[in-house]
């Protein structure tokens, strides 16, 4: 029986276009957007004062307004590659293709023909694709309860005991990266599940 998955080739050549055009997009694209702007500065700010612990965008005002996660990813950037647009987005980048390889990873494991499938499905969503490469808190959000909603599948569901650290892990980075909201989408849906099918 012929198989109906896409042939390999297909899906690496749609991942490798999506990394072009979002790079390229992110390095040509001016930082214009007033939040975007806003979060490109705090995250200069912590490389040229060297403080960071406490976020700020006016001199004489903290920043209380955002976790800090997203601003250090920028920031660890900006030490590596310099400041400019590239820089900016890039961490958005990678938290998406972090998102994708878990979507990978538990697609493969429930069915061995749909990982890359379930990969290029993610990334062809438009506001995947608009996220990956603008310097918000979101993509830091998906990728650690993503990281959650996953670990906790393989741990619970099929006895993966060293994917139940990684529980804690995506808490911790849900917590940096957008607050309480990360533990209130993880705990609700994991919660119920747990309570629906009575495993605790």
């Amino acid at each position: 029986m012929q198989s109906d998955r896409p042939p390999i080739r297909l899906l690496a050549a749609f991942l490798i276009g999506f990394l072009i055009l979002r790079l390229t997009l992110s390095a040509w694209l001016p930082v214009m957007e007033f939040t975007e702007a806003r979060y490109a500065e705090i995250s200069r700010k912590i490389v040229v004062d060297g403080d960071w612990i406490t976020l700020w965008f006016y001199l004489d005002q903290p920043f209380w307004g955002k976790p800090p996660l997203a601003f250090w990813s920028v920031a660890a950037s900006y030490l590596v590659l310099g400041v400019n647009e590239f820089a900016t987005r890039i961490s958005s980048t990678l938290y998406t293709l972090g998102t994708a390889a878990l979507v990978y990873t538990l697609a493969r494991r429930l069915d061995p023909d749909r990982g890359w499938t379930s990969v290029v499905t993610y990334l062809s969503f438009w506001l995947v694709l608009h996220t990956a490469g603008t310097i918000l808190t979101d993509p830091a959000l998906v990728f650690s309860t993503t990281l959650v909603m996953v670990s906790f599948w393989l741990a619970v569901e099929q006895q993966l005991a060293r994917w139940g650290w990684l529980v804690w892990v995506g808490l911790g980075l849900g917590l940096l990266s957008k607050g309480p909201l990360a533990i209130v989408i993880c705990g609700g849906a994991c919660g119920l599940w747990v309570l629906v099918n009575n495993r605790w």
